[in-house]
């Protein structure tokens, strides 16, 4: 993480963020994937609109590493963006047990 007095302004990468975000809940509607409950992972090709959210999660959270560790974002404005990110992340959840788990 660099300090404090050479990090680069937040601006333009929240900007992105925010598009990124949007752009994910138009592309992935939630409450399709929230109904995606009973899954084995050797089904998960069974589900494209899961596996195409997993994949688009990615360059949000390391656009949301990289403004923590590269910006000048105030804790209150990154924990705002981590709270749509962790929303849509819920929305994809995890397998375990044959079970998507959306919390």
């Amino acid at each position: 993480m660099r300090p404090e007095n050479e990090r680069r302004d937040c601006e333009t990468d929240v900007a992105a963020a925010q598009v990124l975000l949007e752009d994910f809940e138009k592309q992935h509607p939630l409450d399709e994937l929230n109904a995606i409950v009973d899954l084995r992972p050797e089904d998960v090709q069974q589900y494209p609109l899961r596996e195409s959210a997993k994949k688009d999660l990615e360059p949000i959270v390391a656009l949301l590493n990289v403004l923590n560790e590269q910006t000048n974002i105030s804790t209150a404005r990154y924990t705002e963006l981590k709270a749509v990110y962790r929303r849509l992340q819920n929305a994809v959840g995890m397998i375990s047990n044959n079970r998507v788990r959306h919390s």
